[in-house]
Parts: C-alpha cells; sequence; structure tokens
C-alpha cells in the first residue's frame, strides 16, 4: 500500500513540475514586484528589460519530480551589483522556492 502511495505522489509532482513558461511567468511578477520606481513608465520598462534579460539567461536541470531553474545574473550586474552571480529557484509541486537569497 506504502508503495502505491508513493507512487501517486510522484505522479502527482511529476505532472505538477513547473514548466520554463511558468517560470517565466514567476520571474515577471517578482520583477514587477520588486521593482518601485515613481513613475509608472519607467518602472515598465525597467521591469520588461529585467525579465527579458533574466528569462535569456535561465536554464532548467529537470529532475523529473522537480526543477531548478539557474539565472546567470552576469548581465544584469551591470545595473544592479549587489545581486548574487547565481541565482538558483527550485520549481516543486506547481511552486517556486528561491534557493538564494536576494537583497
Amino acid at each position: 500500500m506504502k508503495y502505491v502511495l508513493l507512487g501517486i505522489a510522484a505522479f502527482a509532482l511529476y505532472v505538477s513540475n513547473p514548466s520554463i513558461q511558468d517560470f517565466n511567468f514567476y520571474i515577471r511578477e517578482q520583477v514587477s514586484s520588486r521593482l518601485q520606481m515613481d513613475d509608472d513608465l519607467a518602472n515598465a520598462l525597467a521591469s520588461e528589460f529585467v525579465t527579458a534579460a533574466a528569462i535569456e539567461s535561465t536554464y532548467r536541470k529537470d529532475y523529473i519530480i522537480a526543477s531548478k531553474f539557474i539565472i546567470d545574473t552576469a548581465g544584469l550586474r551591470l545595473f544592479m551589483p549587489n545581486i548574487p552571480m547565481k541565482v538558483e529557484v527550485l520549481g516543486i509541486g506547481g511552486q517556486f522556492i528561491p534557493l538564494t537569497d536576494l537583497p
């Protein structure tokens, strides 16, 4: 019985493993919420720029029931020097868990 439950749990995690498109939506939401500028147009442009740069430098390691998304922030460090060189995010069960602390 415990193997059946384990199989069901593994299948549920496999089905809900986030894709790169899910991660792109997550990044867009995170960048929009973290960038706070006085001008709405400047905020939108900066948000789109940072999101596009992050998406282009992201790669995914698929572990079947979970995925690890790694963003190489070398290009973004020109504009935001206080972020780490790599940002890692774990995607499991349809959720995203940051593994790297961001300022």
